[in-house]
């Protein structure tokens, strides 16, 4: 097909594509925005910078746990290439925190719109800002502490005694109470029956595991009359000694505030990964908290915390005095004490005594 020779015709189509290429490109460009937007609030960053061009890839950059400014790589040839690089790093490890593999990555190489999309609307989209989930499992609620197996005699033709008589756990197994001297009771020589008491069901949310439930039982009686001497009968009740551990988030200025969860997300308005953790907002005069800046862990007594991607970072302070900046995404054990942006803080613990 010979193109066409009339000027005014060429210069027609000319037009009509520039348009189409225009109104192709402000979708794009729209379509991208409204995705980076939506996603950007889940990892911990603000809405409105998925709107601006550049700087949305900083942004991404900055939240896969690579220096904003990096972006310049982008602009300079050849360098360009190592910026390249930096951005499928970013991509993958923001891809990692929903869940994704390699080939998410590939696609926000490729095709970021349908990347940025996928990650903000899709299903795993509710699963952001748990971090790394190797290494940022939630905790799950420990199992109550095995019990033995009591046994315990049927009684024969006989209404149970509504009286509970508390025994000893682990006790060993019980006969019927004695007989009185003017009228004995006759003695069931049926063989026990075992009751086997559910011990694998996990506390209930919200209770403390450093606490066990006191289980009372009671013993049998031949009938009625038996309760009447239940002050004669020897009662033991099992009460857990061992003192609580109460553990308090203390700023440099003084202010505390109690951690009621082994994981707690720390920030300026934080956003919880799942019900269980604890959301902490911290006062924050000085503008240098992240809105999701860190989260704290408690595992086997002792805390560590992580970067959740923040603006300003994470220091952790030994008892040297030493400042050490961690990695984002890394947990480190706490020592001394801890800075979020300039922030100062520590964590103290209580002994409470049971009652």
């Amino acid at each position: 097909m010979s193109p066409p020779s009339d000027p005014s015709a060429l210069i027609g189509v000319l037009v009509v594509g520039y348009v189409v290429f225009a109104l192709v490109g402000i979708a794009v460009y729209v379509w991208t925005a409204l995705a980076l937007s939506r996603l950007f609030p889940r990892l911990g960053g603000e809405s409105w910078k998925g709107w601006v061009p550049i700087l949305n890839t900083a942004e991404i950059l900055r939240l896969g746990g690579v220096p904003a400014w990096s972006v310049v790589f982008l602009f300079i040839p050849l360098v360009n290439l190592y910026g390249v690089y930096l951005y499928i790093v970013a991509a993958h490890r923001i891809n990692l925190q929903f869940g994704r593999g390699a080939g998410s990555t590939v696609l926000a190489v490729l095709l970021q719109p349908v990347w940025a999309s996928l990650l903000a609307w899709g299903s795993d989209a509710a699963d952001a800002q748990r971090g790394l989930l190797v290494s940022a499992q939630p905790v799950a609620a420990r199992p109550m502490a095995s019990q033995p197996v009591v046994t315990q005699p049927p009684l024969d033709n006989v209404a149970p005694s509504p009286a509970f008589v508390p025994v000893r756990i682990g006790a060993v197994p019980w006969g019927p109470p004695p007989a009185t001297v003017d009228e004995p009771h006759p003695v069931n020589t049926v063989a026990p029956r075992t009751i086997a008491l559910n011990t694998t069901a996990p506390h209930p949310a919200g209770h403390d595991p450093s606490v066990f439930d006191t289980i009372i039982t009671r013993a049998p009686f031949a009938d009625s009359d038996a309760a009447d001497d239940i002050d004669d009968i020897e009662a033991t009740i099992v009460v857990d000694r061992r003192p609580r551990v109460r553990w308090r988030l203390v700023l440099e200025d003084g202010t505390a505030f109690d951690l009621t969860a082994a994981s707690v997300v720390l920030g300026r308005n934080p956003v919880a990964a799942n019900p269980a953790e604890q959301r902490l907002v911290v006062p924050d005069t000085t503008r240098t908290l992240s809105k999701t800046h860190a989260r704290l862990e408690l595992a086997d007594g002792a805390w560590r915390v992580t970067d959740l991607s923040s603006t300003n970072g994470v220091l952790v302070v030994d008892e040297s005095g030493v400042e050490v900046l961690i990695d984002p995404w890394t947990p480190v054990e706490i020592g001394e004490s801890f800075v979020l942006g300039v922030v100062g803080m520590h964590l103290t613990s209580t002994e409470i005594s049971p009652a």
